[in-house]
């Protein structure tokens, strides 16, 4: 659960070691309405999987899916 917006950063930058050391798959988001940012900036950090939801979200902080799509193609 992210507490602060320092947390983001290191949600990141673990994201970004573990990409980069292992050179394997990595899954890391932070939960709660601060760590809906990182279902998006994780993935600029290496993280494979971007969690959304299609109607109820299941975990706090989803995003409904057609608001990522949207977010998503200002980025990629």
């Amino acid at each position: 659960m992210v507490k602060k917006i320092s947390d983001l950063l290191i949600i990141d930058e673990v994201t970004y070691i573990i990409r980069d050391t292992y050179k394997k798959p990595v899954i890391t988001m932070g939960m709660g309405d601060i760590g809906k940012i990182s279902r998006i900036t994780t993935s600029m950090y290496g993280n494979d999987v971007i969690f959304a939801h299609s109607g109820m979200g299941s975990a706090p902080g989803q995003i409904l899916y057609e608001k990522m799509i949207g977010i998503v193609e200002l980025f990629y």
